[in-house]
């Protein structure tokens, strides 16, 4: 007897009142997971019951629904939990076998050392011959393709000193993860495509205030902001930012790099967004801001009219949804690998635009059709225009025929 095969057909509703209805109830579901997910952690051993009858309080929701988003708050707590303990591991297993490079290198290198010193010995006349014992491990040579000159033994004790500082940074990361708490992730609450909604600007001035005033006034603004949150249903994106070792350079600053960092109280306007956002249930994601500013220099800041700042929270807003920003297509230039990450083709562009002002930003973009009208008006292919010098890394150059002729 054969088993009876079943399919699931999924499609996209033209009915406005279902799809109102679902996007209501999917908001209320996404609040009621969050207020969950809040009390599931603040309670040790957690009450099912007392979350649940507490959930149907406040979301006016059933029994069933309440226990459905508890069933499903929890395996998303342990999965982040899980998923935690792999990564240790997997950093441990790293960190392992680094170790083992580091002990076999450091090995290698002090019998190798032990030899030069003997032929230095032998050299100077304190000894008649180097011991059988001692053997040279590197021979005095260059590896073959070196740009750094470097001998064999040389080049050795930069390894050493570059797996050091990895396996250093292992232990970092490691420590980091055991104390930092469980990071679960449930999601975004709207499907969007990461389109603009709309944007603004709240001012902060901090520079030489007392600490009492700077608090205050960054109460205000995360007010502010968790105001916003609430009212918009969304959540809020913030960078990962460490000034740790620019502190310790402090001294060697320039006087305006100085100010800029005695006054920027990043950690603790932190501190107080994190606990104001776990009070009200705002979900806040941390996200690398790695070539943020030059992907809203170049996408976004003359599509949307925005500041440069603007520009690069916008583009912090989409990586928080998992959006990932390539090259436009007026930045593409020849001998891009596409296996490499796209932040290595942002670290190439920054390269080639650096130095330009942000305002050139703003220049109207080449075109053929500019070029074409250009011909026509009685100029030629070789008149540079506005728009041919921006700094966008063009593969275009100026005087360049695109149709082939003159």
């Amino acid at each position: 007897m054969t088993q009876a095969e079943s399919r699931t057909y999924v499609t996209t509703t033209t009915n406005r009142w279902a799809v109102a209805f679902l996007n209501d109830a999917a908001t209320v579901g996404y609040d009621a997971k969050i207020e969950s997910l809040k009390l599931l952690l603040e309670q040790k051993p957690p009450s099912k019951s007392k979350i649940n009858t507490q959930l149907q309080k406040n979301h006016d929701i059933n029994k069933r629904q309440a226990n459905s988003i508890i069933a499903y708050v929890e395996g998303a707590v342990k999965s982040a939990i899980e998923c935690r303990s792999n990564h240790i591991k997997l950093l441990q297993g790293k960190l392992k076998h680094t170790t083992e490079v580091i002990e076999k290198l450091e090995k290698k290198i002090n019998a190798h050392s032990k030899y030069l010193q003997a032929v230095e010995q032998v050299n100077r006349g304190k000894k008649k011959k180097v011991s059988k014992s001692l053997k040279p491990k590197y021979p005095d040579a260059c590896p073959m393709r070196c740009a750094h000159h470097l001998t064999l033994y040389q080049f050795a004790k930069v390894k050493l000193h570059q797996k050091k500082r990895y396996a250093h940074k292992l232990r970092q990361k490691i420590a980091q993860i055991k104390t930092s708490p469980v990071h679960v992730n449930l999601g975004n609450k709207y499907t969007v495509d990461g389109n603009l909604d709309g944007f603004s600007q709240i001012k902060v001035n901090i520079q030489s205030q007392p600490k009492g005033r700077t608090e205050a006034i960054l109460v205000d603004v995360v007010t502010d902001l968790t105001e916003l949150a609430l009212e918009h249903k969304r959540p809020i994106i913030v960078e990962k930012l460490d000034f740790t070792d620019k502190r310790k350079r402090l001294r060697e600053l320039n006087a305006r790099a100085r100010r800029m960092l005695s006054n920027f109280a990043y950690s603790k306007f932190l501190q107080l967004l994190l606990a104001r956002c776990f009070k009200l249930g705002i979900q806040v994601i941390e996200v690398n801001p790695a070539y943020s500013s030059w992907i809203g220099l170049i996408k976004f800041m003359s599509t949307y009219g925005m500041n440069s700042a603007t520009a690069a929270a916008f583009v912090l807003a989409r990586r928080g949804m998992f959006l990932s920003e390539r090259l436009p297509a007026r930045t593409a230039y020849q001998g891009m690998e596409p296996k490499k990450h796209t932040w290595s083709h942002w670290q190439s562009v920054a390269k080639r635009a650096k130095g330009s002002s942000r305002h050139s930003f703003y220049q109207p973009r080449l075109t053929v059709y500019s070029r074409l009208r250009s011909v026509r008006n009685g100029g030629s292919w070789d008149e540079p225009s506005s728009a041919a010098v921006n700094p966008f890394g063009e593969l275009r150059e100026v005087g360049e025929n695109p149709t082939g002729s003159r």
